[in-house]
């Protein structure tokens, strides 16, 4: 079973990290598992399908959708072989 974890440093964007749940094992940095974006920046709205699928929505802001508009994620997490 995994859990998100986010750490808000200060600045614009929080850090999330995929962690085992009961060992609390850092497994990722969310930011280095999309190529599409550098950095999930801050999750909307989030939840678990299973133990080990996860939908999640993040809120981007920019020139023309200043209200924010969200893109949708489903995040696998597969054991390693």
């Amino acid at each position: 079973m995994y859990r998100i974890s986010g750490i808000y440093g200060g600045q614009e964007c929080s850090t999330y990290i995929i962690q085992r749940a009961n060992q609390g094992e850092r497994l990722h940095k969310m930011g280095n598992i999309f190529s599409e974006t550098s950095n999930v920046c801050n999750i909307h709205r989030y939840f678990w399908e299973n133990d080990h699928v996860f939908y999640f929505s993040e809120k981007v802001y920019g020139i023309g959708y200043e209200e924010g508009k969200e893109k949708y994620y489903k995040l696998i997490i597969k054991k390693r072989e």
